[in-house]
């Protein structure tokens, strides 16, 4: 079989190898994180035309960039929201497939510079790029939809690692398209990456780690070459260092973080062994576990505590040393484990990220198991060349299905992932909440109460706890009296979660009633809620905590305090969003009056600072709402509902309802 053909044979198989192994996940659910960033599709109406399309695509608020290209790939399956899961898993399995092509084609060519003969450089570098594409730890970040940023910013990477070898050819060849190359090609493609995940800043890092294992260029080129590289790699990589760096260093003594419960000093001495655990995943195929759980890891308080805490970041610098040491010699396994850092060097460091995350391996690890390939492609023996290939794969395959088979079910994804993370309460309080949804309401009260046990200080398990106890029977003063303490000494701000709960609890104080959980019981727990410092904190949260006390005045009939609550929660943060949802309420409570003297009110108070050009897409989207007079618009437009229905009220006494806002 000529290579050419051979080659083509590789890639099919591996399409239908990966295609089959995923086939049983792609019909799960959104999950998770889908929830909070995909909805942003019908945030302000369907996307029906070029002005809905520019405010969706300006309005991420992940990264600086708002990760527009990856906002867009979204809106390839979906224009509107609620929408089907479906299409956005088969886009995520179709990225996945074109990165293993890449990949493959990136490593043949690293091959050749590497001195391996054609076929068998062709060989090794399908055979890595199909370990890579079959592994299991990869399914939680290509079935999870809202992966999509990680899996397109390693598209781009793949793409500006092919451009820049490329590059470094042409430079050798003295062509005067090198630089085109080098500052487009890969350049042009590492921007893409970072509009679609941040992570895509460490692509010329990746490019170094590359390049100080390959042979170098002779002398008549190699100055040229060397110039443009300190420009286009050096310098950028020095300076996402020294940003990290700074980062670390300005923290020292800083204490926990709300949203974390740690320091960036504890994190700093805690990934490291998180780094070894990602190895063990990959190399020995550990279970992959709880996917996204892994809130039960408790970091490390300092290098001796635990007292073994020191020998991941040592045993780190050794096998950094030992690399660059056997980069000439051993240039497959000394790239593959600098790859594999300069890969994590910014979501596994000092930027105040969870702890863990399979995801983040996806891009590190894709040269991880190159190594392996060439000794076996290399091998002597005939059967080990062409035997082991086959059952590394079919073993990859079997357990890669597995794992989308779970990943299609939803009901057994949760309950494994909480019988495998026992000391996680999120996994627990997420397999409650799975098996509530699905009628199994005895399971999930039984999971929940042990929960409840185990777990004293977690709203997540305190919030499904109440809501699995009212709908088997209603809440007791001790099921009140376990979820105001969790509220109250929760080790990290719960964010969002928390007060959308509650808000969802007083609008179905009338709709869905439930015994023991009346607007007393509410206004206890959100009290104890905004007790807790962590909370108090955050202006935001201040917001919220007293929004939801308006709510449930107004719910009581007390518009007058109503008003002044709402009025103090606008007062945190002053927005138009705000302002608006607030007098909409007003509004359809059937005081039309108030509703536009909060309207009013928010025009007296001090504008929030504009964007600056430092808030990245955040500025753009700001001027593009400027541009269109959205906000203006928008309250001219609730101000002339509100005064005809209180033209309405006076004449007639009928109270029309009004729906809040969309954005």
């Amino acid at each position: 079989m000529s290579g050419v053909r051979a080659t083509l044979f590789l890639v099919a198989a591996i399409i239908v190898a990966t295609v089959l192994a995923y086939l049983p996940g792609l019909n799960g659910p959104f999950l998770f994180d889908d929830w909070a960033s995909l909805p942003a599709l019908g945030a302000s109406g369907p996307i029906s035309d070029i002005g809905s399309f520019i405010r969706y695509v300006t309005s991420g608020t992940a990264d600086p960039t708002g990760r527009p290209l990856a906002l867009v790939s979204f809106a390839l399956n979906a224009r509107d929201w609620p929408a089907a899961p479906l299409p956005f898993k088969l886009t995520n399995l179709a990225i996945h497939l074109a990165n293993a092509l890449l990949l493959g084609c990136l490593l043949t060519l690293l091959g050749k510079r590497y001195g391996l003969p054609g076929s068998r450089s062709r060989a090794a570098a399908w055979f890595a790029a199909a370990l890579w594409a079959l592994h299991p730890f990869l399914v939680s970040t290509v079935l999870y939809v809202v992966q999509r940023e990680a899996m397109l910013a390693s598209t781009f990477a793949f793409l500006a690692l092919i451009a820049w070898l490329v590059a470094r050819d042409a430079f050798a060849r003295e062509s005067p398209r090198a630089a085109a190359w080098l500052y487009l090609g890969a350049g042009g493609a590492t921007v893409l990456a970072i509009l679609c995940k941040a992570n895509g800043v460490v692509i010329p890092l990746l490019i170094l780690a590359i390049e100080v294992t390959l042979p170098p260029l002779e002398q008549r080129t190699a100055e040229r070459y060397a110039r443009h590289v300190r420009l286009a790699l050096v310098l950028p990589s020095a300076l996402l260092l020294t940003v990290l760096a700074w980062l670390a260093v300005s923290n020292i003594g800083a204490p926990p973080l709300p949203a974390r419960g740690w320091t960036i000093g504890q994190r700093l001495i805690s990934e490291p062994a998180i780094l070894f655990d990602y190895l063990a995943r990959l190399w020995l195929l550990r279970p992959a576990g709880g996917a996204f759980f892994h809130d039960q890891l408790a970091p490390a308080n300092s290098l001796i505590d635990p007292w073994y805490a020191w020998l991941p970041p040592l045993a780190w610098i050794v096998l950094f040393g030992t690399a660059i040491a056997v980069r000439r010699r051993y240039p497959s396994v000394a790239v593959a484990a600098l790859f594999f850092l300069a890969g994590h060097v910014l979501e596994s460091t000092s930027v105040p990220l969870e702890l863990y995350f399979e995801h983040r391996n996806y891009l590190p690890a894709a040269l991880m198991f190159w190594p392996l390939s060439v000794a076996i492609v290399s091998s002597r023996y005939a059967w080990l060349r062409r035997g082991l290939p086959l059952i590394l794969l079919a073993g990859l395959f079997l357990l890669t299905r597995s794992q989308a088979a779970l990943w299609g079910d939803q009901l057994s994804q949760a309950t494994v992932w909480a019988d495998l993370q026992p000391e996680s309460p999120r996994a627990q309080a997420n397999a409650a909440r799975t098996e509530y949804s699905r009628g199994l309401l005895r399971a999930a009260r039984k999971r929940i109460d042990k929960a409840s046990i185990q777990f004293a200080a977690e709203p997540q398990v305190a919030i499904n706890l109440i809501d699995i106890h009212c709908a088997t029977g209603g809440v007791a003063t001790p099921d009140l009296r376990y979820a105001a303490r969790a509220f109250a000494i929760a080790p990290r701000d719960p964010g969002g979660l928390l007060t959308g709960w509650f808000q969802w609890r007083i609008d179905s104080l009338s709709s869905s009633p439930c015994p023991g959980l009346n607007e007393v019981a509410l206004r206890d727990l959100v009290d104890a809620t905004a007790s807790n410092p962590r909370v108090a904190a955050l202006p935001g949260r201040r917001q919220d905590i007293a929004h939801l006390r308006g709510s449930m005045a107004l719910r009581a009939g007390e518009p007058a305090q109503a008003q002044t609550l709402f009025a103090q929660a606008l007062a945190e943060e002053p927005t138009a969003k705000v302002a608006l949802n607030e007098a909409a309420l007003l509004g359809s409570a059937g005081y039309p009056d108030r509703g536009l003297r909060h309207l009013a009110l928010f025009e007296t108070l001090p504008a929030k600072p504009a964007a600056s050009p430092m808030d990245g897409m955040a500025w753009i989207h700001a001027l593009i709402l400027r541009q269109e007079r959205y906000w203006p618009n928008e309250i001219e437009h609730l101000r002339g509902a509100l005064t005809e229905q209180a033209r309405k009220q006076d004449e007639k006494g009928s109270v029309p309802q009004l729906t809040t806002p969309h954005e």
